[in-house]
């Protein structure tokens, strides 16, 4: 959620950063800003009256002892009772928050202008693509025999899949490896629930934005269920959604930054608006595991934290041997709850481009303000901290490049050298 301070103090300027995103805001902010002004005069309005009834109140017994008469003094105090009540005060409140709550974060001054991915900017190729002698196949086509997309959708429905044998290893062990990378470096690996309730995905920017793509648990319970009077639930999406609520309504003390967590978990989306796309292989699930990376920091280190959280990522590709590129996200392709963003891609042969696996982002103190995360400075004051987030990555599109990229005409697959020791091998 943007700092509505900020919001009134530098309305242009973060008018015009809003409306890079492709979208005009500003009737929006206005109409937000009009709501929280109005906001604060009744609420100043209400506290003088909330002092003037003390006063007005103290006074009665002096009245009674002196004989006076109180009946106006009375009237006085019956019509102050009626200005401080909180119910107009609470109503705008909750307009201009919701309304706040639908507004994305700022982008960076240096961010790249575009409209979509095509506008992204190329900052980093490593690598070179792989050369082969026959026509490569699809991820899916090199072990069709392991990857059982039928099955699952028997099961449940269409994007799901059942792995079996080897690759179900392999998944695991590319899994293990990242985490073990990622504690390495300073990560604490955390290990998460896979369902979150509505406060958590409202302060992670889930809620209400992207309501359509989250997999709601519906409450049918008897009388003597613990959820049945309890607010809705959500599967995660992402472990994000987990890590970003870890310190929710908690000050951390500013020695304890930056705050490193890596965690494994089942991610479950419905892919809202993404009919016809990736509807074949692993890249488009409505579920699939991915390793999470996540940071809490202060403001000043927080975009040089940033670079080292892509650095992690970029360690699992290099240690894997896959030819990949780094993007800098354009203005109209960075997501809702983000500032900054660099993905990073690996090139799949069989589509003959990129695709990506991660994607890095410095989400400011957007998560922070939602979800009321502070932190105490050596001077004692309580800040916003910054929060980042990254994937580090997603296993099932791993598992792909690897199948892919490492392909023997015969059908075989040369595992990294890296996950060998994962495999007992």
């Amino acid at each position: 959620m943007l700092d509505i301070k900020r919001l009134i103090n530098e309305k242009e300027q973060m008018i015009a950063s809003l409306n890079l995103r492709g979208s005009d805001f500003t009737q929006e902010i206005e109409e937000i800003i009009a709501t929280y002004e109005e906001y604060t005069k009744k609420l100043n309005a209400m506290e003088v009256a909330k002092s003037e009834l003390n006063k007005k109140s103290k006074l009665i017994g002096q009245y009674k002892k002196a004989g006076k008469d109180t009946t106006e003094l009375f009237a006085e105090i019956e019509s102050l009772k009626q200005d401080t009540d909180k119910t107009v005060v609470d109503e705008l409140r909750n307009s201009y928050t919701s309304r706040l709550m639908k507004i994305p974060n700022f982008l960076q001054a240096d961010t790249p202008i575009g409209n979509d991915d095509e506008d992204n900017v190329e900052v980093k190729v490593y690598g070179e693509k792989p050369h082969f002698d026959f026509e490569p196949k699809q991820h899916f086509e090199v072990t069709s025999m392991q990857l059982d997309f039928d099955r699952a959708a028997k099961i449940s429905k269409s994007r799901f899949v059942i792995t079996k044998g080897l690759v179900a290893r392999l998944e695991r062990a590319i899994t293990n490896y990242m985490l073990d990378t990622h504690s390495d470096r300073g990560y604490m690996e955390i290990g998460v629930p896979f369902i979150a309730n509505q406060d958590s995905l409202y302060a992670s920017g889930q809620l209400p934005k992207f309501e359509n793509d989250l997999f709601k648990i519906a409450q049918n319970g008897g009388e003597d269920d613990e959820f049945e009077n309890e607010r809705s639930f959500y599967l995660i999406p992402t472990a994000e959604v987990v890590l970003a609520n870890m310190h929710r309504d908690e000050i951390i003390e500013e020695g304890e930054l930056p705050l490193n967590y890596t965690a494994y978990s089942q991610c479950f989306r419905k892919e809202a608006g993404s009919a016809g796309r990736d509807t074949r292989g692993l890249i488009r699930m409505h579920q699939f595991g991915k390793v999470e990376l996540f940071k809490y920091t202060d403001e000043a280190t927080s975009n040089a934290e940033l670079e080292k959280m892509v650095e992690d990522a970029e360690k699992i590709l290099q240690d894997l041997g896959l030819h990949y590129r780094i993007v800098r996200l354009c203005s109209g392709d960075v997501g809702f709850g983000a500032s900054k963003t660099f993905d990073l891609e690996v090139w799949f042969p069989s589509q003959d481009k990129f695709r990506e696996v991660s994607s890095c982002s410095n989400v400011w103190d957007f998560q922070a303000r939602r979800g009321k995360i502070r932190y105490r400075d050596a001077e004692g004051n309580v800040k916003h901290p910054h929060m980042l987030n990254g994937s580090g990555m997603a296993t099932g599109r791993i598992l792909a490049a690897i199948l892919e990229n490492f392909q023997n005409e015969d059908g075989t697959v040369e595992i990294p050298k890296v996950l060998l020791p994962y495999l007992n091998r």
